[in-house]
């Protein structure tokens, strides 16, 4: 049980830096994949005038919503929708009516306590192993999240059209916060000691 609870808070606490530190070192790459709207004021005012809530939205969007709706309806609501969607623009929009601080302690909080469980499930899957190498511990939580990246963060490019440039750098960010967790892991979670 200590090697779990060292691995998790431990492990945890070095996911939880290396965004710290990608986005510290690294803020200039961080916002060239996102870079500022252009018109981004105009743009702004003219979705808080039409948009009535904080939510995730896209456009064009087909609404699903009249349960009444025959199956032809549905089938002409959906051929519709996919040459609106064919001819673009699309738009994949979060929306946050009320702000938000972006240095909010609480919002350091949750990621913590994320990266610990996080730390924790890796830890306890690599305790039922019986690998004994250090290095391949290592390299058995960064296939975790490896695999995590490939079935989470890369489908967003495939389904919904992220930019390739985007998505790479999520998926170094995340891949670099499993190798720095795994290092740690990797030593407190040997299953032979």
């Amino acid at each position: 049980m200590k090697k779990l609870v060292l691995s998790a808070v431990l492990g945890g606490v070095a996911m939880f830096a290396w965004p710290m530190i990608s986005w510290m070192a690294l803020s200039n790459v961080h916002m060239s994949v996102m870079p500022n709207l252009p018109g981004g004021d105009s743009v702004t005012k003219a979705i808080t005038k039409a948009v009535p809530e904080s939510g995730l939205y896209l456009s064009p969007g087909m609404d699903c919503t009249d349960p009444t709706a025959t199956k032809e309806a549905n089938e002409a609501a959906m051929k519709a929708h996919m040459e609106k969607v064919k001819a673009g623009p699309n738009i994949f929009l979060l929306y946050n009516k009320e702000g938000m601080d972006p240095m909010a302690p609480g919002m350091y909080i949750r990621q913590l306590v994320l990266s610990m469980i996080v730390a924790f499930l890796a830890a306890w899957l690599l305790l039922q192993t019986k690998i004994a190498s250090y290095g391949r511990r290592v390299a058995f939580v960064f296939i975790i999240g490896a695999v995590v990246v490939l079935a989470g963060v890369v489908p967003n490019w495939n389904w919904w059209g992220f930019p390739a440039k985007y998505i790479a750098l999520e998926s170094v960010d995340s891949l670099m916060s499993m190798l720095f967790g795994g290092l740690v892991i990797g030593y407190f979670a040997n299953p032979k000691a």
